[in-house]
Formats: structure tokens, sequence, C-alpha cells
């Protein structure tokens, strides 16, 4: 029997926006997001436009406030731009084990039988899975 760890510490992001907020003329529409976003205070603080154009309802302001209290790094930074790579991913970690035996055949030759259990945690509590935490 023998069992593998695999760990590692997730790379720190940054929420930017679609579109060319600082109007440096990088990004907006193309593949290049660079313009991070500023966390407003509050609702006021902001005029949040949907999609479409249309300004956003009570509701559309009550989701973003509940996603910025939801996110560790965004509570702290309310009322101005975040810090480039501020927020970071949890841990990743899994448990992997493998059980092996071999039988003796004939003449000195062996059949061997390999079980690879991959994330054993998740078998033990579902809780455990190797996801980001």
């Amino acid at each position: 029997m023998s069992l593998l760890y695999l760990g590692a510490s997730q790379p720190p992001y940054t929420y930017v926006i679609d579109g060319d907020a600082n109007a440096d003329r990088i990004g907006g529409g193309g593949s290049l997001f660079n313009d991070i976003v500023y966390v407003p205070r509050d609702s006021s603080d902001i005029t949040l436009r949907m999609p479409d154009g249309s300004t956003a309802t009570p509701a559309e302001h009550a989701r973003l406030e509940r996603f910025i209290d939801q996110q560790p790094c965004l509570g702290p930074q309310r009322g101005r731009i975040m810090r480039r790579n501020s927020c970071r991913n949890g841990w990743l970690g899994a448990l992997n084990a493998r059980l092996t035996t071999t039988l003796p055949l004939v003449r000195g030759q062996y059949f061997e039988i390999v079980a690879d259990i991959a994330n054993v945690a998740n078998l033990i509590e579902p809780r455990w899975d190797n996801t980001a935490t």
C-alpha cells in the first residue's frame, strides 16, 4: 500500500473589468482586460449599469453587495481600486492511494493486481474533497 499527497497553494488573482475604465485605450472588448475594479463603499458610491445599458435595480445592487461581502479580499478594499493580486484561492490538496499485490504463476512469473484510489479523503468524508479550501 502507498499513499501520495499532492498539495499546492493556488495563485493570487485580481478582479478586472470588461472595458476601458481608465481610458488608456487598452482592453475594452478584446482579450486584454487590465483595468482593475473599484470596490464601491456602498450602492450610492457607483452607478451600476446592466449589459443593455439600463441602470441597475436595487436588487442588482444588493446582489453586488452580497458578492463583495462573500469575498474576503474585497470587503477591506471598499472605497478604492483593489490592490493587484490581493485575492487568493485556497489550498488545493489530494490524497491518493495505491494497493498492489502479486500472485505467483508458473515458472517464476507473477500476476500483479493494482487498485488506484484517487482522492481517498473524499471517500471518508465528502466535505474533504480536493477542491480549493
